[in-house]
């Protein structure tokens, strides 16, 4: 993605063809020395970034329930959920390079950036903005060059209004942040609160991610003494031993399963019924994830309609970090 932009720069800045190629060679030289400044995780720890690496690429390539979506769109709404300020004044800048019919080369190579990121990123069967992050420079440049267009048009003030409005949803977009980041922990506080109603008996079923940090007696004392950092040391010198195993996805495990409390949170059960556009869409019928798809929809309707006896006895939702939900069976309902 980064290299395509250096070569048509190189391209479009030359005029002969000899020094086109060597120009081309030259940026394709400085993309590479770039990477090896800005990621040196392959030569400092090879194994490591090269399982991660395998790992990420299989992902794209193999989808992941909850990012489906529709190629080149779906990106497009991605980072329109993300910035629709830096999203609207790129849009409304690369109009006005196109009717201003000035700086070609400039644009040219703006449009590369983007389009080589989105040469990756479309063809990926798993849609995320982590995979769009390379975009950002050339639509900040882009917004930068419309800036520098209307100041040159004599139209100062639509500059001035679309610098306040991108400037403004920054610091709001900054404030959120920061408030939400200050904010008790949602999974923290669900803990707390575990630690209080729950028993040492009671078995508590798990979703895969996004929920309290719960362990058993043995694999705590084992991670408390392994752990050579102290950062994480202390992130695990406060826990308090549970038994815990993992939910089984079908709706018969509401049923059979032996588990006193069931703990999930918004950001496993959203994907299956929140849905956007273009992107975060429901599988199609022949879609690789749409079996798991369905099989995990259907497990969380059954949860939250009550099969089995299961009834929401807490919900902690702080503003920082998903909605985590504590189901228990109803006494109607016992174990």
């Amino acid at each position: 993605g980064m290299a395509l932009p250096l070569a048509v720069a190189a391209w479009v800045g030359v005029p002969s063809l000899k020094d086109r190629l060597r120009a081309v060679g030259l940026a394709a030289a400085s993309a590479a020395g770039a990477f090896i400044v800005g990621c040196p995780g392959w030569i400092l720890a090879p194994g490591q970034y090269w399982t991660g690496f395998r790992y990420e690429a299989e992902h794209m390539a193999g989808g992941g329930i909850g990012f489906d979506g529709v190629p080149v769109l779906g990106q497009i709404e991605l980072l329109t959920r993300a910035d629709p300020h830096l999203m609207a004044i790129a849009l409304i800048a690369g109009v006005l390079a196109l009717i201003a019919r000035r700086h070609r080369a400039t644009l040219a190579v703006l449009i590369a950036a983007v389009a080589g990121t989105m040469l990756i990123a479309a063809p990926a069967k798993k849609q995320a903005l982590q995979y769009l992050f390379a975009m950002y420079p050339a639509l900040c440049l882009l917004v930068a060059w419309g800036f520098a267009a209307l100041s040159h048009r004599r139209q100062a003030p639509a500059a001035l209004g679309c610098a306040v409005v991108l400037l403004g949803a920054g610091l709001v977009s900054a404030h959120d942040g920061v408030r939400g980041a200050l904010l008790p922990r949602s999974t923290e506080v669900a803990r707390e609160w575990i630690n209080v109603h729950t028993g040492p008996s009671d078995v508590l079923a798990l979703d895969w991610g996004y929920v309290p940090r719960l362990l058993h007696a043995e694999d705590l004392a084992e991670r408390q003494s392994e752990t050579a950092s102290d950062y994480v040391r202390e992130l695990y010198a406060g826990l308090v031993p549970h038994p815990t195993i993992r939910l089984g996805y079908e709706p018969e495990f509401l049923t059979t399963t032996d588990a006193g409390y069931i703990i999930t949170s918004s950001a496993c059960y959203e994907r299956f019924f929140e849905f956007g556009v273009f992107t975060s869409i429901r599988p199609g019928p022949r879609a690789a994830t749409a079996p798991a798809f369905n099989r995990y929809r259907e497990f969380y309707e059954a949860l939250f309609s009550g099969l089995g006896g299961w009834e929401k006895v807490h919900e902690v939702e702080t503003g920082n970090g998903p909605r985590v939900l504590i189901f228990t069976r109803s006494a109607a309902h016992p174990r």
